[in-house]
């Protein structure tokens, strides 16, 4: 047995059941023949920066994306539901996911203490509702809205408005409805609710999608960042 067969085998070692057995069956010759700026965890996941055992090696986190992404542990049939303390880890792992993604960062990138208190502080206190899309035990979208009580104006008694963010949809599943069934379904919940205005931050990528489901643009705001 090889060096490179040892060192795949160890990280077999680290898991258990069926996960680890799908790791022995790989055909290690393929997969450890990648050189660095080819990896592919799976169609569309590249990860230019490191060799493939290299990240193994280095981060458990790298081994739970990889293995996420096998291909006989996906149904590719997508079921939804509204979030619970319980599934405060689903929450956590796909806002943190996303956050890599928009933010183009790569999948060793470690976040701040601040960013990941402040994530799981406000899943657990804040006024919201999470939708996740998942496939078997596997999240591969996310949306939440995040409720406020403002004021009330002549257009909008009540004062109740709602923020639409946090809308993630993997690549293997986007432009498959998954983002328009979970925002479908926030809005559906924020009207339950009373809210009278949802607002949202989008990319140019995004305003198709949300100019469908009856969002218009607005140049009533202004907004006031501190640096």
């Amino acid at each position: 047995m090889c060096k490179s067969d040892d060192i795949w085998r160890n990280i077999a070692s680290l898991l258990s059941g069926v996960i680890a057995r799908h790791i022995e069956d790989v055909d290690l010759k393929n997969l450890l023949s990648y050189t660095e700026g080819e990896i592919d965890y799976h169609d569309n996941h590249s990860y230019p920066d490191y060799g493939l055992m290299k990240v193994l090696e280095e981060s458990s986190d790298a081994i739970d994306m990889y293995l996420h992404h096998l291909p006989d542990q996906l149904t590719y049939s997508v079921t939804y539901k509204i979030a619970t303390p319980d599934d405060m880890e689903l929450m956590m792992s796909s806002r943190l996911e996303m956050l890599k993604v928009v933010n183009d960062l790569n999948y060793t990138y470690e976040y701040s203490d601040e960013i990941v208190k402040g994530s799981r502080e406000y899943f657990e206190k804040g006024d919201h509702t999470t939708v996740l899309a998942m496939d078997g035990k596997r999240v591969i979208g996310c949306a939440s809205i995040c409720y406020m009580y403002i004021m009330p104006t002549f257009y909008h008694p009540t004062g109740k408005r709602a923020h639409l963010m946090n809308v993630y949809t993997m690549k293997e599943w986007q432009r498959q409805g998954v983002a328009k069934k979970m925002v479908s379904m926030l809005i559906d919940e924020a009207r339950k609710r009373g809210v009278t205005e949802i607002s949202l931050d989008t990319t140019e990528e995004g305003r198709p999608l949300y100019k469908r489901l009856g969002f218009i643009e607005s140049t009533e705001g202004m907004v006031l960042v501190n640096k």
